[in-house]
């Protein structure tokens, strides 16, 4: 910066010295984000036995998938006794699918947990399972509230000729 007299501010001085080379880093290799690939690829067959298992073991391990099993069976009963027309009908098997859904990933989720943390309790640990079953709270709080919507108006029909 130049002063009102053409002279050079004192604090300022010009560069004058040429620009050195840049200095090379090492370079780092950096872990592969994945795995290698298996030398035989999994086949639709095997995948589909495979969710039959995890089906098979939520069904006899986990309490609330059993429960939400004989909901769902008696929902499916009411709703052909009430004669749901179709729309509704999408509707109920969204939230069977939701539920079904939520409860898979909370019992996935509750297994890893388990897995990494082991016996000993972690924050985290108890978070990861918390938000999990809150997301089942969540599912199953709005599937309640579509099956008040969707059956109370034809159960007080049938039962009270209204």
């Amino acid at each position: 910066m130049t002063t009102p007299d053409s002279q050079p501010s004192p604090e300022i001085e010009p560069f004058s010295a040429p620009l050195e080379a840049p200095v090379a880093l090492p370079r780092r290799r950096l872990p592969s984000p994945r795995p290698p690939l298996p030398q035989r690829s999994i086949s639709w067959g095997d995948s589909f036995w495979y969710a039959c298992e995890g089906l098979q073991y939520a069904l006899t391990n986990e309490r609330n998938f059993r429960i939400h099993s004989i909901v769902m069976v008696l929902v499916v009963l009411v709703g052909v006794w009430v004669h749901l027309a179709p729309m509704e009908w999408v509707a109920i098997l969204f939230c069977i699918a939701l539920m079904f859904s939520m409860e898979l990933m909370n019992t996935a989720v509750e297994s890893v947990v388990n897995l990494v943390c082991q016996d000993e309790w972690h924050p985290y640990g108890k978070a990861a399972k918390d938000v999990a079953a809150a997301a089942c709270l969540v599912a199953a709080s709005i599937s309640f509230l579509i099956g008040v919507i969707l059956f109370v108006p034809k159960l007080l029909d049938i039962f009270f000729w209204l």
